[in-house]
């Protein structure tokens, strides 16, 4: 009896020290901005402004159309895409983190970059657009999703 006392009391401590033990587990999770992109299809046309021109100047419009893969076209010149008046075209790509939408697309043979702020429900943005690598400087812009 003397010799199980003294292994159970050890025992006591041990199961006491485990069972008081933290663990901390850690989780890593990866959200992708598929559900923002989703947000961000479709057809958006806008206005901009360069120095030196009345930005109420509705000559000064452009369109972005977003694709679900993170690829765009530009219309640089024009809302009306099913015109011959549409003016130049490019091809380009965007990515979204939080609220704020980047570009990048070449017209003419220069390299463009916009950012621009999103408002939260993906339907107005407002923003900058420079030659590459800035995102200002050329233009100041808005846009509407249709």
């Amino acid at each position: 009896m003397k010799k199980i006392f003294p292994l159970f009391v050890i025992s006591l401590v041990f199961a006491i020290m485990f069972v008081s033990c933290k663990k901390t587990v850690t989780t890593t999770v990866t959200i992708k901005d598929t559900i923002r992109r989703e947000s961000i299809v479709g057809f958006w046309p806008g206005l901009y402004e360069q120095p030196g021109y009345d930005p109420l100047d509705n000559t000064l419009q452009f369109s972005f159309l977003y694709r679900n893969d993170g690829t765009m076209r530009v219309y640089a010149d024009g809302t009306d895409t099913t015109s011959a008046d549409v003016g130049e075209e490019a091809d380009g790509t965007y990515n979204i983190s939080g609220l704020t939408l980047t570009t990048y697309f070449n017209i003419g043979g220069t390299d463009f970059i916009s950012a621009a702020t999103l408002d939260s429900t993906f339907t107005y943005y407002e923003g900058t657009a420079g030659d590459a690598p800035s995102s200002s400087g050329f233009v100041v812009f808005i846009g509407n999703k249709q």
